[in-house]
């Protein structure tokens, strides 16, 4: 009997690309850590709501975006029936302007309403992309839904290893499900952010020697979030297929919210109140809770790849 090698289906154009990536991805971060101690910019100093004891160079995420943007840039020029136009101008821009926003805001802290204000008008730049003919009340939800994960996903980024390894889990994963759909530039962007985020991940694995920093975090939301709304529909490899990846991220960021919101807490200033922050508090290492997260997540990747109509066989 003839089998198909659905491997065959991947460009080897992707393959390689990725390759390059997540080397450019992690000779950037091991720069950026040089110089970050070298310089002595862009070092993260322990407050009393942290959870590392020692000064640590921060954004290490920046290079793992730009590498990013590169890639989906260059593969949507020179190939672009493996990443449709939306998706380079979503990614090459709008991503551009949120990593460009956290980046200054880890070089020195901007106001929230400043890097809030740039979220929206990415989102809504995002929205008139990705689903341009959807009523305004699914656009606005749409163009909410990305500003929201571009924030959840810098609130779980306390951690060694912990936003990093999420996001190669759900990029791989994500990308996987898009291409048993056919849905091409879903793969080609997910499978390029899971190569990026492996090549930060390298530095940032407990213990951890570079932290991500709200450009990468930013950056890593805003494409998740992107690819929930524009990748389909419904159950198949759309918006639920990504609300059930990224579930441990947005359940934990929005019960803490809603509790600090509940208790009139001033919710916009750090703190140390997060389910994954909490565990560390009680006694468990970074190594731990982040195998945890990646246990649960592979998990989490099974139901949704049957929740899309990908059977076992």
């Amino acid at each position: 009997m003839l089998q198909t090698n659905i491997l065959m289906e991947i460009p080897f154009l992707l393959v390689v690309v990725c390759m390059f990536t997540t080397i450019f991805s992690s000779i950037g971060c091991g720069f950026m850590r040089y110089v970050a101690i070298k310089k002595s910019v862009f070092m993260d100093i322990p407050t009393a709501r942290s959870l590392h004891e020692q000064p640590m160079p921060r954004a290490g995420g920046a290079p793992m975006a730009v590498a990013s943007i590169i890639a989906i840039t260059i593969l949507g020029v020179i190939r672009p029936h493996l990443l449709p136009q939306q998706w380079l101008m979503v990614i090459g821009i709008g991503g551009s302007a949120v990593a460009w926003v956290g980046w200054l805001d880890d070089k020195s802290s901007l106001p929230a309403k400043t890097r809030f204000a740039i979220h929206l008008l990415a989102a809504a730049w995002a929205v008139n992309w990705l689903i341009p003919q959807e009523p305004f009340a699914h656009k606005l939800m749409g163009g909410l839904w990305i500003a929201w994960s571009i924030n959840f996903y810098n609130f779980m980024d306390g951690i060694d290893g912990l936003a990093g390894a999420e996001a190669v889990i759900i990029a791989l994963g994500a990308g996987y499900i898009s291409g048993r759909l056919g849905l091409q530039g879903s793969l080609t962007v997910g499978w390029v952010i899971a190569a990026a985020a492996l090549g930060f991940l390298f530095w940032n694995w407990p213990p951890a020697k570079i932290f991500m920093g709200d450009a990468g975090s930013g950056f890593l939301g805003y494409a998740f979030g992107c690819l929930a709304i524009g990748s389909g529909t419904g159950w198949n490899g759309g918006f639920y297929t990504y609300l059930l990846l990224l579930a441990l991220f947005w359940f934990d960021a929005t019960f803490t919210l809603a509790k600090r919101i509940i208790r009139k807490e001033r919710f916009w200033e750090a703190h140390k109140q997060h389910l994954y922050q909490q565990a560390v508090q009680k006694g468990f290492t970074h190594h731990e809770i982040t195998l945890t997260f990646v246990t649960l997540n592979m998990i989490l990747f099974i139901a949704a790849a049957i929740m899309a109509g990908i059977g076992i066989r």
